[in-house]
């Protein structure tokens, strides 16, 4: 890496300052700290810095770090104190601070990629490109391809001489350093990066932000900033390392600071947002008086260049050679290096190299000092002499500032029509790259989703068919279920009216016992009473009449009593089955027809005639 110039020497011309003073000073002469329309018109954006366009874009993500190619670690460096540790934020706070509202300069195609730029008048140079989860913020010193600090969504890096010395968290707190060199790997990917991308910034076409997208994030790059500024508030070695130091890191960046504020004033205006405008025109009249920065206190160069000791990195890397040497951070041209104790010294000699350490960084502060004074009153000498020659030829300066601004405007539309020309042919074919590719992916999509539909349609021909199966399975086991029920219910059936035909069947056979019984009584009786009519016959006529009396309601009270059981049974037929019934009547008929005969046999040995007995004795004779 090649030597730079020394960052912290001044940077601002004796005309940028004469003129910009001037701008400032006729706003004052405005009151009320309110921007006057004809100098807001006037406010000149910063060289090379093109004005936000209305239209919008669509912002792509960067890759995230462990998305970024594999790059070599860098080495590990130490600071000789803590509160030196701090100086890598304590410059990037600076460099933000100093850029302050305005939108930035250009933006260029990376990769599809479209990062931001900001730089300054002394070619530094800020690069901010979208990440997952927020922004990943590049901070390079004038001339160097190298950054010093780089920041993602949670941590900040700190690099000299390409070798890392530091990392913060997302607060700002300086993590220790053991953690520092578990996070070379990102570290590593991140500066292969940034080469790539400082060198793109300054070779491919430079195209204008589109201002909805800078207005939608810049909140966002407000708030990182004012978190910052609280933890150096709340950190001591912080707050002591900007004490020291920030007074000549105002100076740097003051003229930068006026401007940015100025211009960022002029493109709210002219983005009808006047609140913010006159907010910004206010700060920039502030940010001219020398000794002031608003915002909150500024932030400061690193004492001299902080002092370390590199270390071997992982598997054996380690810095080839001595390190490129480079004008210490802050340090003005002629100043001696600062004094570091050499590897291996003893506690004494640490000790007096930091005593000389701090002896360098007082003198150092002192020289400082005395050259931001000294610059201090050269602008204030300066501004006197601007304020009164505009006064002496006000309608000749203001001719001639219309005159250039016109030039000016007249070059930057030029420069603009031909660069928005380009990136509209660019444009063009890229949207006609787009749109093929998104043919093709279309033509692509139709083709699976025609298969798609297709494997559908078969699905759900093969699940129609498999649930018209189910459904004529289901059918047959129904109907078969039916089937077996109605058997089951005829079997039953059958069995019932077997069981009642069984029955009926007993109770006939038990009528017919019945009958039987009652036809063997009757014909033995019928046979008992051709006995006794026998026997009668040989009896004496007197007892015959008796005795057919006796016979006639014997045999009367008999039928009787058959015709009561004959009657009962008939009765408990009837209850049973209709069959019952049928054999009752069947036995009441054949009772009766015995009746009737056994009626008839009595009639007719009642109409038999009667024999006088043989035996009868003869009649006693007187």
């Amino acid at each position: 890496m090649s030597n730079v110039a020394n960052p912290r020497a001044p940077r601002a011309t004796l005309r940028n300052t004469i003129s910009l003073a001037a701008l400032i000073a006729a706003a004052a002469l405005a009151g009320c700290n309110k921007p006057a329309p004809q100098a807001l018109a006037n406010a000149a954006p910063p060289d090379g810095a093109l004005p936000p366009i209305a239209a919008t874009a669509t912002l792509v993500d960067a890759p995230a770090a462990e998305a970024l190619p594999a790059a070599p670690p860098p080495p590990v460096a130490r600071v000789a104190t803590r509160s030196q540790g701090y100086a890598f934020a304590d410059r990037a706070y600076a460099m933000s601070n100093a850029f302050s509202a305005a939108p930035p300069d250009y933006t260029y195609d990376y990769d599809g990629v479209r990062p931001w730029v900001w730089r300054s008048r002394d070619d530094a140079e800020r690069v901010v490109e979208p990440v997952p989860g927020g922004q990943r913020v590049y901070y390079y010193e004038a001339g160097s391809a190298t950054p010093f600090f780089i920041q993602d969504p949670s941590y900040g890096y700190g690099f000299a001489n390409g070798a890392l010395v530091t990392v913060y968290d997302h607060s700002g707190r300086q993590l220790p350093y053991d953690e520092v060199a578990a996070r070379r790997d990102w570290a590593g990917r991140y500066l292969a990066r940034s080469h790539a991308l400082y060198d793109a910034s300054r070779q491919q076409q430079r195209q204008a932000i589109a201002e909805p997208n800078w207005r939608a994030r810049r909140g966002a790059m407000d708030a990182q900033r004012a978190a910052w500024q609280a933890q150096q508030q709340q950190d001591p070695d912080w707050r002591a390392y900007h004490d020291q130091y920030g007074q000549a890191e105002e100076a740097h960046w003051q003229a930068e600071r006026e401007q940015r504020l100025a211009w960022a004033a002029r493109v709210d205006q002219m983005n009808n947002d006047q609140a913010r405008a006159q907010r910004e025109w206010a700060e920039a009249q502030q940010a001219g008086r020398p000794g002031q920065l608003p915002g909150g206190p500024p932030m400061g160069p690193p004492p001299g260049g902080p002092r370390y000791a590199q270390q071997p990195g992982p598997q054996g890397f380690a810095p080839q050679g001595p390190a490129p040497q480079q004008p210490a951070f802050g340090r003005p041209p002629g100043a001696p290096p600062p004094v570091a104790a050499a590897p291996g010294a003893s506690p004494a000699e640490q000790a007096a190299a930091a005593r000389a350490a701090q002896e360098h960084a007082a003198l150092l502060a002192t020289q400082q000092k005395q050259q931001a004074e000294a610059q201090a009153a050269a602008a204030a000498q300066q501004r006197q002499v601007a304020l009164a020659q505009q006064r002496a030829a006000q309608q000749h300066a203001q001719l001639v500032a219309q005159q250039q601004a016109a030039a000016a405007a007249q070059q930057r539309q030029a420069a603009l029509a031909q660069g928005q020309t380009a990136a509209a042919a660019q444009a063009r074919a890229k949207m006609i790259a787009e749109q093929q590719a998104a043919a093709a992916a279309k033509q692509r999509q139709t083709a699976l989703a025609q298969q798609q539909a297709a494997a559908a349609a078969q699905a759900r021909a093969k699940l129609v068919a498999q649930q018209q199966a189910a459904a004529a399975a289901q059918q047959r086991q129904a109907a078969l279920a039916q089937t077996q029920a109605a058997a089951a219910q005829q079997h039953a059936k059958l069995v019932a009216e077997q069981q009642a035909a069984a029955a009926a069947k007993q109770r006939q056979a038990a009528v017919a016992q019945a009958q039987s019984a009652a036809a063997q009584q009757h014909a033995k009786l019928v046979a008992q009473q051709q006995a006794a009519a026998a026997a009668a016959q040989q009896r004496q006529a007197q007892l015959q009449a008796a005795q057919q009396v006796q016979a006639r309601a014997h045999i009367n009270a008999q039928a009787q009593a058959a015709a009561a059981a004959q009657m009962q049974a008939a009765q408990q037929h009837q209850a049973a089955v209709a069959a019952q019934q049928h054999a009752a009547a069947q036995a009441q008929a054949a009772a009766a027809k015995a009746a009737a005969a056994q009626e008839r046999a009595k009639q007719g040995a009642a109409r038999a005639p009667k024999h006088e007995p043989s035996n009868a004795a003869p009649a006693k004779q007187n």
